[in-house]
């Protein structure tokens, strides 16, 4: 039997092109066999309009023909492609304390220490700048609650106020934490967090 092989390539060099179909006539007397090589195909997916989605993307393409067996037994004509998505995010944090200060032990050194307890307000705000969704965020919020040497704890959470729901952060002591730190679930409308603290 004599066989001749047939190289093909296919390139576009104009504008896109829309439902690409390739015909290939054979004479009379000259009969397709099979296919060789692999067959490659490359193409650009705009990807402008994606707001919101998994935390992957998956592409499946399924080959087809007539001829093809029952389904059921075919198990190579179909593939996944699983491409980890990024987000355009850029998160920052601000964040303001009223009072500003306050007063740590007694003022003379003879003076007899008092406790007085005082409210203060610490206001977190939370920004994404980003082009994208930012998944997942957490913010967690550290308060220094002693002076070294003293382990006389600092601060006590009174009341958590929150207007997002989106974020969950977690409320501890950096020098002697706590066993048992709250986590706080934050409402999803909003991104500022209002902390009181008294000591």
């Amino acid at each position: 039997m004599k066989t001749l092989m047939l190289n093909v390539s296919l390139f576009n060099a104009g504008d896109d092109a829309y439902e690409t179909t390739l015909h290939i006539r054979l004479p009379t007397g000259l009969y397709f066999i099979k296919i060789l090589d692999l067959i490659d195909f490359s193409f650009l997916l705009d990807a402008s309009s994606l707001s919101r989605a998994e935390e992957d993307l998956n592409i499946t393409v399924h080959a087809a023909c007539e001829n093809e067996g029952e389904v059921g037994n075919l198990r190579r004509n179909k593939a996944t492609l699983t491409i980890p998505l990024k987000y355009e995010v850029l998160l920052t944090v601000h964040g303001f304390v009223n009072p500003p200060s306050f007063v740590y032990g007694p003022k003379e050194e003879d003076e007899p220490e008092m406790c007085v307890a005082e409210k203060m307000n610490f206001t977190f705000h939370v920004i994404n700048t980003g082009q994208s969704m930012a998944p997942n965020v957490s913010v967690e919020i550290m308060i220094p609650n002693s002076f070294i040497p003293r382990t006389d704890k600092l601060f006590n959470i009174l009341d958590v106020q929150d207007e997002t729901r989106a974020l969950k952060f977690e409320i501890r002591a950096t020098a002697f934490s706590e066993p048992n730190p709250r986590v706080i679930k934050l409402n999803k409308d909003e991104n500022v967090a209002h902390v009181r603290l008294p000591f």
